[in-house]
């Protein structure tokens, strides 16, 4: 009994770990992704919010997703492509 609590308590520190680097990255990712975009914005005089930028690229991405995801009956394959396609 003491093994396999033992075992929960390891599986759970690791998904909380897990989920806590892959927060930090999605944020340094977003931070770098944003600053890029501000400074070609800025370049470019569009008048548009980087934080903007990055919903719309976002929303493309999961759009596109989930609409390569429905015609194909939800392949893998298809929906990471879509993912791909929106956010390009």
């Amino acid at each position: 009994m003491t093994y396999r609590l033992l075992a929960y308590a390891a599986a759970f520190g690791f998904i909380a770990l897990l989920t806590f680097s892959v927060y930090r990255l999605v944020r340094a990712l977003r931070a770098r992704v944003i600053a890029q975009t501000r400074a070609k914005v800025e370049e470019l005089s569009l008048g548009i919010e980087p934080e903007r930028i990055w919903l719309l690229t976002l929303g493309g991405t999961l759009g596109g997703a989930v609409i390569f995801g429905f015609v194909s009956g939800f392949n893998l394959l298809m929906v990471a492509l879509g993912g791909a396609a929106g956010f390009v």
